[in-house]
């Protein structure tokens, strides 16, 4: 097997918010202003990546026998960082220990068994010998307005309109009643239900749905990557709530009190 499916929008899926968020441990800025001990959404998704691509080996199929200190070399990052993500992983449900190596749950709802099947290419080739006849006759066909309709492309039109679909008047009416169902939707903005109780778990230290008006009008959604703009600066503020509130803890103790901004500068 040299390859495995991704699917369109697994990228998108706000459970790796989630794992990012709560495999975090921040303590201090380093360079390029980055939280040391932080995970990023993209730290998360690199780490599912390779576990994908090592589970579509077809010695084990569906299973990740790669160990954290070896993805991290690959990814060129620290093991207990990588461990602690694959931890977060497993409490989402994403994967499942499984003694010598992690099973991927949804495995087989996502990638064919077909994939895996040494015999696949064969019955492919089979399959093109077989219905070559009739691809070669209509691409040999010459594109002239005089010349005669082959008995093999006349056969296959007429089995297409067999095939062909006719949808009654009163399914069209239906279908154009019906209205994506949206839990928010403000401009470009539109979550279901499912993705936006994701979010209000991911950012407890927020107010979802303030933050969500001020982020409708950001003129840097556009109408293919919002959702990943929208989500990467919900877990910049949850961060810096998380930060704020550790440092009035520390005041506190240290006996300081936190110091009012003032409304005006001298």
């Amino acid at each position: 097997m040299k390859w495995f499916r991704w699917h369109r929008g697994a990228s998108e899926n706000p459970v790796f918010a989630l794992i990012a968020e709560r495999a975090s441990a921040t303590s201090e800025r380093g360079e390029g202003d980055r939280l040391r001990g932080s995970v990023s959404l993209t730290d998360v998704i690199a780490v599912w990546a390779v576990m994908l691509e090592d589970a579509a080996a077809k010695e084990h199929w569906g299973y990740c026998t790669k160990t954290p200190q070896f993805i991290s070399i690959v990814l060129r990052w620290f093991p207990e960082k990588v461990a602690q993500v694959i931890k977060e992983m497993e409490k989402e449900g994403l994967i499942k220990n499984d003694g010598d190596a992690l099973k991927i749950v949804k495995w087989n709802e996502y990638q064919y068994v077909s994939d895996g099947d040494p015999t696949s290419a064969e019955r492919q080739k089979r399959y093109y010998n077989k219905h070559k006849r009739t691809t070669h006759a209509l691409a040999s066909r010459p594109d002239t307005d005089t010349d005669t309709e082959t008995e093999v492309s006349k056969e296959v039109r007429e089995e297409s309109k067999k095939k062909e679909s006719k949808i009654p008047p009163s399914a069209v009416l239906l279908c154009s009643e019906i209205v994506e169902d949206y839990a928010y939707e403000s401009g470009i903005i539109k979550l279901r239900q499912k993705d936006l109780d994701r979010w209000k778990q991911a950012f407890p230290e927020i107010g979802l749905m303030a933050e969500l008006e001020a982020l409708a009008g950001w003129d840097k959604l556009n109408g293919k990557n919002w959702f990943m703009a929208v989500a990467n600066a919900l877990a910049k503020k949850n961060r810096e709530a998380i930060e704020k509130k550790a440092a009035i803890k520390v005041g506190v103790e240290a006996g300081m009190r936190p110091v009012a901004k003032p409304f005006y500068s001298a």
